[in-house]
């Protein structure tokens, strides 16, 4: 949990935010708080696999499912994706 807002994920991958969305930290591509859990549409077509929020951001890593071509073995493959306030560099980009 975050300083003012959670996240959490489904056993299907999907990634749902609620609390204080002043900083745009729960994804909804607004500002606006949520009382209730919410899916992130933003993640609708990922499946996330793990995630973080911070005191004003939240980072998800969503995995493709392919196996890495220099590698026999099954890891999670996809992307980081991160919301909310890019202060100090929070987000990465």
């Amino acid at each position: 949990a975050g300083a003012r807002h959670s996240l959490a994920i489904t056993d299907d991958g999907v990634a749902w935010s609620w609390g204080a969305g002043n900083s745009g930290a729960l994804g909804g591509g607004d500002r606006h708080g949520r009382l209730v859990p919410e899916k992130i549409e933003a993640l609708a077509d990922e499946r996330a696999v793990a995630v973080s929020a911070g005191c004003l951001h939240s980072l998800v890593i969503t995995d493709d499912g392919e196996k890495s071509p220099l590698d026999r073995r099954w890891r999670p493959r996809g992307d980081v994706w991160s919301f909310g306030s890019a202060l100090d560099g929070n987000l990465g980009h």
